[in-house]
Parts: structure tokens; sequence; C-alpha cells
């Protein structure tokens, strides 16, 4: 598939007007403090099933490459 877990964000256009409100560069959207994507979500603007879909996908990125 030769995605990062880095790169998937780009797939969720959505997040984009959020992110500059991020702590982090590079913020990964689901730990991190301070993340505009993740406030976006409690406010309502962003989609639950969306962002659930990508805590999963970006999990399962995550742990392919663990092996």
């Amino acid at each position: 598939f030769g995605l990062e877990k880095e790169q998937l964000a780009g797939y969720y256009p959505e997040f984009v007007p959020f992110e500059k409100y991020c702590r982090f560069g590079g913020c990964s959207h689901i730990s991190e403090p301070v993340c505009g994507v993740k406030e976006a979500l409690a406010e309502g603007k962003i989609s639950q099933s969306r962002y659930n879909n990508y805590v999963q996908i970006y999990n399962e990125l995550k742990d392919k490459r663990k092996y």
C-alpha cells in the first residue's frame, strides 16, 4: 500500500482548517495536547465517524511498521 501514518491526515481535507491550531507540527491528532482537530471534533465541526476511521487506519499503519 505504501502509505505512511504521517501522510494519512492528507486524506482528510476537513482536518486542514484546524491543523493550524495544533501546538505541535506533525501532530497526529490523536494523543497530543492542544490539537485543533480534536477541538473541532469536540465542537461538532468534524464528523465523529470520519475521525474514528482516521484513528483506526492510523493505528493500523503504526502497527504495520512494527513487523
